[in-house]
């Protein structure tokens, strides 16, 4: 599956990339170079994720490697969810002073990582 919103991402799940136990999840995550998974959390289950190739900054899910990257994550639900941290900070109607204080940066700094996730 090609990430439209980020094109430098692929990932493979079932059915595409089956697995034995119906209990858990697995992807494949193919990095171009230079290319991330926007941070997240699974609030629900735990993961594990295998650098397989190249070099990640596995913190961040960034590729700091010369050429391409690949993963492969396992998680301990067949439905793990997913919530983006950017978008359900910068993405909401939390006041701008929580998140200048909360992360240190200006007024101008938050409107303009706002505007990227504005609907």
């Amino acid at each position: 599956m090609i990430n439209s919103v980020y094109p430098h991402l692929r990932s493979h799940q079932r059915p595409q990339f089956p697995i034995p136990n119906p209990r858990i999840s697995a992807v494949r995550i193919d990095f171009a170079a230079g290319g991330n998974n926007p941070s997240h959390v699974h609030p629900t289950v735990t993961e594990i994720l295998y650098v397989l190739q190249g070099s990640l900054y596995v913190g961040w899910r960034l590729n700091v490697g010369i050429g391409n990257a690949a993963a492969f994550a396992a998680q301990s639900s067949q439905n793990p969810g997913m919530q983006q941290i950017a978008p359900a900070l910068f993405g909401t109607d939390i006041h701008d002073r929580v998140l200048q204080k909360g992360f240190k940066i200006n007024a101008r700094t938050v409107n303009a990582i706002e505007a990227l996730f504005a609907p």
